[in-house]
């Protein structure tokens, strides 16, 4: 019997919130330093969840990945939980300006 400390499919799934965030917290913090509004957080955020879908619904269920479709679809879950979250982040950023 598989647990999380032993499937290496749910370490990765820590990657991917991670990542999913960190995208979309990096375009945040530029965005409020250069006084930018929502308009770079929103295509960052759009063209990383269409990157997150190509990679994970065409690469990965291809060789040399071989990944199920089950798979993929949990690692591409994880990074929309990463990037709500830091959606979250980014909003109360936003409000927060002066």
């Amino acid at each position: 019997m598989s647990t999380w400390e032993t499937n290496p499919q749910y370490l990765a799934q820590v990657g991917h919130a991670f990542g999913g965030a960190f995208v979309i917290l990096t375009a945040t913090l530029f965005s409020v330093v250069l006084r930018g509004g929502w308009v770079p957080i929103l295509v960052t955020l759009g063209v990383g969840v269409a990157a997150a879908a190509f990679k994970e619904f065409f690469l990965d269920l291809r060789a040399p990945e071989n990944d199920s479709l089950a798979d993929s679809a949990m690692d591409f879950g994880f990074y929309l939980l990463g990037a709500s979250v830091a959606m979250g982040e980014a909003a109360l950023a936003m409000h927060l300006l002066p």
